[in-house]
């Protein structure tokens, strides 16, 4: 019924509010939110490096090689236990033993977000590495 009655399927529209917004954003001045994303990148990629982590990505997705699969999601349970997401990814989406942490930095992050995740992944370093 819902997918033949005429009267329903016309009436199923985005609100214009909605609309509206969307089309703002397409209009919008994005070079602030791009300045702010690089800049989170390399915050965290250097600070990453510096507490010892091998860091190749120049993207916003950063991903951390743990290796081992069990490895890996111990310790992507440990860093959510501890408020940060980090999804674990492993084989078969990763060839065997080259399981890894993906992380993925966005322009909303504060300094301070990131000097928090930088602790917690300096934790995280003297238990598994």
């Amino acid at each position: 019924m819902y997918n033949k009655s005429k009267s329903f399927i016309y009436t199923s529209a985005l609100p214009s509010f909605l609309i509206e917004h969307s089309l703002d954003r397409f209009e919008s001045n994005r070079e602030k939110q791009k300045m702010k994303l690089e800049k989170n990148i390399i915050r965290l990629s250097k600070g990453l490096q510096d507490i010892g982590y091998e860091i190749k990505s120049k993207t916003h997705i950063i991903p951390i090689i743990i290796g081992k699969e069990k490895l890996a999601m111990e310790f992507g349970k440990f860093l959510i236990d501890n408020g940060i997401f980090a999804q674990p990814i492993r084989y078969p989406t990763v060839p065997k033993n080259e399981a890894r942490l993906r992380i993925s930095v966005t322009a909303w992050l504060t300094g301070t977000n990131i000097e928090k995740a930088l602790r917690i992944f300096e934790k995280a370093y003297r238990k598994f590495y």
